[in-house]
């Protein structure tokens, strides 16, 4: 560790440790999965996997054998902080398998830690219902607070949000994903301001017809905190300009699934069909940026001069693009640590009170050459 920075070897051993071990999911004595999945997993090379590896066989947390992978040691697996170390929840919808989620879980442990507090990980796998059972589960364990990263809601359970009439006596931190509604404690990033931020660059670039890429369920009534947001300030940008609002031209994905790659080619194949394109495409995020850019030269279109793409969240595989594309950077290390700290500071008897932090989010990779 150089400079108080983990290495990205420290980083995958942290990960692998909360995802697989210390959250139960791979038992004392199992097999963790193979080198090449983990680094798949986690976006890194094979190396630093094995290199991640080889840290924890030496804090005695797995055990290597020759030709056969690696297995969690006998003492790591169900491992608890010693009985009076202050417990601390956080709840992610994938536990450390994206780089968003890796980075939250960086903040809030360098957080518990500085605290002298312990981090307990669990998973909700994208579903409501599992996310309050996971709630419940820690709160029952003796948690002093929460940190929750919640799914996306369907309008009738933002309405009938159970944070609104359970665990009231429990500190529950909401990071990134909150809403108004939701009475609890929150650290957003301002993704109006990110929003309004991408399309004044658009227009800045000579972009007048600008389309969005929005996600839902086929019924149309799926909340994304942050999509929303993006959306109304681009929208506000275009009609302070005199131009028609996005919300006009979404591109519209399904919020789960392997399809997104094929709902991404019958956009674009529209769009070539049409008579007035959009000559600007403002992505979910670079992951759908990076899919959007394939599938366009795939069909012989120039990115970025017949079609330009941006996306949001500065992931590492966005940035192997050429030209890399502008996108955003959320401090998602920042917005974690926040939200334990929030708790950490409280009266752990008490609930803080609804406000928490907003926090700012600059472009970057802005490399593209301007119209």
């Amino acid at each position: 560790m150089v400079g108080g920075q983990k290495s990205a070897a420290e980083t995958v051993a942290a990960a692998v440790r909360r995802g697989f071990i210390d959250s139960g999911r791979i038992r004392s004595g199992e097999k963790l999965p193979r080198v090449r999945e983990l680094a798949a997993r986690y976006s890194v090379s094979p190396g630093t996997v094995s290199s991640a590896l080889s840290i924890l066989a030496s804090q005695g947390v797995v055990r290597k054998r020759q030709g056969s992978g690696c297995f969690v040691a006998e003492a790591a697996a169900g491992v608890r902080p010693s009985v009076g170390s202050p417990l601390l929840g956080l709840v992610l919808p994938s536990a450390t398998s994206t780089e968003i989620m890796m980075r939250i879980c960086s903040g809030v442990e360098r957080a518990t830690r500085a605290a002298g507090w312990h981090t307990v990980v669990a998973i909700t796998d994208w579903d409501y219902g599992r996310e309050q059972e996971e709630v419940g589960r820690l709160v029952t364990s003796g948690v002093r607070g929460i940190v929750l990263y919640p799914v996306p809601r369907l309008r009738n359970q933002l309405r009938l949000d159970y944070l609104n009439t359970d665990f009231l006596d429990v500190p529950i931190v909401l990071v990134d994903m909150g809403f108004p509604e939701q009475n609890r404690p929150q650290v957003l990033f301002d993704n109006v301001a990110a929003g309004r931020r991408m399309t004044e660059w658009l227009l800045s670039a000579g972009h007048r017809n600008i389309a969005f890429m929005t996600v839902n369920t086929p019924e149309g009534d799926l909340l994304q905190r942050s999509n929303g947001d993006r959306l109304r300030g681009c929208d506000e940008v275009l009609r302070e300009a005199g131009l028609e609002p996005a919300s006009r031209t979404l591109w519209p994905l399904a919020w789960q699934g392997s399809g997104r790659r094929a709902q991404i080619g019958e956009h674009l194949d529209a769009w070539l069909g049409m008579k007035t394109r959009p000559s600007a495409v403002i992505a979910l995020e670079d992951f759908s940026a990076v899919l959007l850019i394939q599938e366009a030269r795939a069909r012989g279109i120039d990115v970025p001069q017949g079609l330009t793409v941006v996306g949001f969240d500065d992931l590492s595989f966005g940035q192997a693009v050429h030209p890399p594309f502008p996108s955003t950077h959320p401090d998602f290390a920042e917005a974690g640590g926040k939200a334990a700290e929030i708790i950490i500071a409280g009266n752990p008897d008490t609930q803080p009170e609804a406000g928490g932090a907003i926090l700012d989010v600059p472009l970057c990779r802005m490399e593209y050459p301007l119209a």
